[in-house]
């Protein structure tokens, strides 16, 4: 349901992504936490590995093949070097109110894969804790698109890479850091 006011996230609910034009992916509310002494309603939001090049219905996802989406982030260590850091578990820790513009498109009772510990400590994903990443923003899956543009869209992804890495150095060249 596309709301014109905001709406407070339930367990189980999914929702429709759009991170980048053309992409669609859905994420899933894992687990809520209630207002208390040092937050604001909060909840755990998994992205989930699934993409699509056309927009979709909840009937429309293959919710027994759903994912939690795990990803190798790319750092820069040096002048044209880069690494990999671990396996990241995409679980974010977000503000149960959705803002307008943002889709719950149904709800599940049964998550098809295995839950993992479920926290809400702050952390990077890799170990115990989660990023603490506020307000739900339009990019929410953004990195399903790029695991998904790895493998579907390998060529152009690797043009893009090149490209963004390029740009970085000539800006770290131009403020000399």
């Amino acid at each position: 349901m596309k709301s014109s006011k905001s709406i407070v996230l339930n367990k189980g609910d999914v929702i429709k992504t759009n991170p980048q034009n053309g992409y669609w992916g859905c994420a899933l509310v894992l687990d809520v936490q209630e207002h208390n002494d040092e937050f604001q309603p909060l909840c755990l939001i998994a992205v989930t590995d699934f993409i699509s090049k056309e927009d979709f219905s909840f009937d429309q996802l293959p919710l027994e093949k759903l994912s939690i989406l795990n990803i190798e982030r790319s750092l820069r260590v040096g002048e044209g070097e880069y690494c990999y850091d671990g396996k990241e578990v995409c679980i974010e820790i977000h503000t149960r109110r959705m803002k307008s513009g943002q889709e719950v498109i149904g709800r599940i009772e049964n998550f098809p894969f295995k839950m993992p510990v479920l926290t809400y400590e702050v952390g990077d994903g890799k170990g115990l804790g989660y990023p603490l990443c506020g307000p739900i923003t339009a990019i929410l899956g953004y990195q399903a698109v790029i695991a998904w543009r790895k493998v579907n869209e390998k060529e152009a992804f690797l043009m893009d890479v090149k490209d963004s890495r390029q740009k970085t150095e000539d800006v770290l060249r131009k403020v000399k850091i």
